[in-house]
């Protein structure tokens, strides 16, 4: 494999050999490779094509050439090229994606950040030892800031506190610009060789890449001072901040397994390495769906990792060659990445949460549960009393059962190997062999039973009846009712915390949640939104997450006080909730707006929506395999959802 080692004597030649080399690649025979590692990469999404279209930046002849550095306005959708060689700024409207300007810049630009607070972009000239300053409202530049440092390469804005931040290759150091002057204010000492600058506007910390000594400055935005200087990798290149999980990311391009140093905010420590194939030099960070993006301009690839776990999940082959300056738009799920050796720069589609597939049915599934260790899906079907069983493994229908009048919800006891059905209209629950789908018994157990769930500890099941206002406990052993728990107005749905022996009962009628300890007595009702329905636990982080119907909000109860400490708005109407504890996310299942909302559990923010069918009812998880089903009862079928970042790789 070619590697490289920039001069370290030279910093301020690092753009320029690096241009060199990529021009002495032979870019034809890189894309015969990397149509090979894409067919041999494992990932889910297989060879599909991310990039959506392609915007020539000089489709006459003239206009930008060998764009590098990229910036947007997410507000206007507008984006800015910053072209080396002809020494200007393309102006994109990515809503047509048509050049609409083309603005003289100083010698070499290098990067551009906008401010949008004051609607201004600031580009390093790397030649002029300047900084241009171009109000974005009239397309023009009104400033050029001198005395900003010694070959200005990096730039970045905190829009919180108008403070503009370049990094100088040759004098070493961070120029801090007010701006409200535009004036330079501040250079902090930092590092050999300062290349590229990150802001996190949560904290107010700068970070700083120091290409000729391999290290990162953190500089305090508060005092304007370097607090701390963390070793990375080999010749550090490209930054970008995660301010959502305050993580840091920097590309290591001369490193021997040309890695990623990732870096926690919090502590300023590397706690962990992305390895990927070959150089790579820019980086840019999706903080919503917590997605990494890095530029390979020497292979062409853009490698796409999982910011929970680092690692790769999907690797983009772009339209054109010398892939270099990076940019996403979380609002519109969209990445825009400059081809340097070819004037042009490539729109790629940044939805990876895939639907892997949807599984015709029949007639409203309404119910859905999973057997994790045979990887078959249940699903009840309340208008055709049917259940339909899917091999997990095929997506595929093998079996479809007649059940008892008004099947509503299903469960599995593993300890017996029953499948038992709430039958909404006649009041009981039927029990069934899992293996011969004989129908066993028939249980009495009130009026409209809606959810169950099976306490694999105890061996019993739990019924909630909407009329009545109780929860039935079956005993597994011998399917009889041994007890019957008084709890809200018309109950709905039932959670187990199996570390505590607790249970949480949705009260639709009274807006509440009934907690009960494992003897079936009270210990306290907390109100939530308006209509509970579905429920689920992470018995890890002490949480219990209720979807509110009428509310369209998530309550995340805290277990140790059973106080709801916090309200996520999702989509409309969310019905079904499940969570998966090995990464830590929840999953709504919205009834309303036919999709399904992440949430990430740690942060107990929502950072992606995916699509379902026509209002999806009921949802689970396998958790072996991380494979999120959604019953919709409209469309009558089931959405088979891959989250690439939970998928086995």
């Amino acid at each position: 494999m070619f590697k490289f080692r920039f001069a370290r004597n030279k910093p301020f030649l690092f753009f320029f050999f690096f241009f060199l080399l990529l021009r002495l690649i032979n870019t034809e025979s890189v894309s015969s490779a990397q149509l090979n590692v894409q067919a041999e990469r494992p990932h889910l999404f297989g060879n599909r094509q991310f990039v959506t279209s392609t915007i020539e930046l000089i489709p006459s002849g003239g206009g930008g050439r060998f764009p590098f550095g990229l910036a947007m306005d997410f507000e206007k959708k507008v984006l800015y090229s910053v072209n080396e060689r002809s020494d200007s700024v393309t102006v994109i409207d990515c809503n047509t994606n048509k050049v609409i300007a083309e603005i003289d810049v100083g010698d070499e630009p290098q990067s551009a950040a906008f401010n949008p607070v004051t609607k201004k972009l600031y580009v390093t000239n790397l030649l002029s030892n300047n900084v241009s300053v171009i109000d974005t409202r009239i397309n023009r530049v009104i400033k050029e800031i001198r005395f900003v440092g010694e070959r200005p390469s990096g730039v970045a804005v905190n829009p919180l506190t108008s403070r503009i931040y370049v990094s100088n290759l040759r004098s070493g150091d961070l120029a801090v610009i007010a701006g409200t002057s535009d004036r330079v204010i501040k250079r902090i000492a930092v590092g050999m060789g300062p290349v590229a600058v990150a802001v996190n506007t949560v904290t107010n910390m700068v970070y700083v890449t120091n290409l000729m000594e391999s290290t990162l400055s953190v500089v305090s935005g508060e005092n304007n001072t370097e607090v701390e200087k963390i070793n990375v990798g080999l010749d550090c290149t490209g930054v970008a901040v995660n301010s959502v999980t305050n993580t840091i990311y920097v590309c290591n391009p001369a490193e021997v397994n040309d890695n990623i140093s990732v870096i926690d905010g919090s502590i300023n420590r590397v706690v962990d390495f992305i390895t990927i194939e070959d150089h790579s030099f820019f980086v840019a960070v999706n903080e919503e769906r917590n997605l990494v993006y890095i530029t390979n301009p020497f292979a062409d690839r853009i490698d796409v990792v999982d910011g929970d776990t680092n690692v790769s999940i999907a690797t983009i082959a772009p339209t054109g060659s010398g892939v270099t300056g990076i940019v996403v738009n979380a609002g519109t799920n969209l990445v825009y990445t400059a081809n340097r050796d070819n004037d042009s720069l490539d729109v790629i589609d940044g939805d990876l949460d895939d639907i892997v597939e949807t599984i015709r049915l029949n007639h409203g599934p309404q119910g859905i549960a999973v057997d994790d260790e045979s990887n078959t899906v249940y699903v009840a079907s309340i208008l055709s009393d049917k259940m339909h069983i899917i091999d997990g493994n095929s997506n595929t229908v093998t079996e479809v059962v007649e059940l008892d009048n008004g099947a509503i919800n299903l469960a599995l006891n593993t300890n017996t190997d029953n499948i038992y059905v709430a039958n909404f209209s006649s009041g009981d629950v039927s029990v069934y062999d899992k293996g011969s789908k004989e129908l066993i018994t028939s249980v009495n157990v009130g009026g409209a039973p809606d959810g169950l769930t099976v306490d694999k500890d105890t061996n019993r099941i739990y019924v909630a009846n909407r009329i009545g206002n109780e929860v039935t406990v079956i005993n597994g052993s011998n399917n009889e009712v041994e007890n019957a728990i008084i709890v809200g107005s018309n109950p709905e749905q039932i959670a187990i915390d199996h570390n505590t022996n607790v249970i949480y009962v949705t009260n639709g009628g009274s807006n509440d949640v009934s907690v009960v300890d494992g003897d079936g007595e009270p210990v306290v009702n907390v109100s939530v939104g308006m209509h509970p329905g579905g429920i689920a636990i992470n018995p890890d982080t002490k949480k219990v997450y209720v979807a509110n119907l009428d509310s369209d909000t998530v309550s995340v109860i805290d277990t140790v006080t059973n106080v709801v400490i916090k309200e996520i708005g999702v989509g409309k109407a969310p019905v079904g909730i499940v969570v998966s504890k090995s990464t830590n996310r929840v999953y709504v299942a919205n009834a309303g707006s036919n999709d399904v909302t992440v949430i990430n559990g740690s942060t107990d923010t929502v950072f992606a929506r995916l699509k379902a069918g026509s209002e999806p009812s009921a949802i689970d998880i396998n958790s072996s395999e991380n494979i999120i089903y959604v019953a919709n009862k409209e469309s009558n079928d089931v959405t088979v959802i891959k989250d690439s970042r939970l998928g086995r790789r």
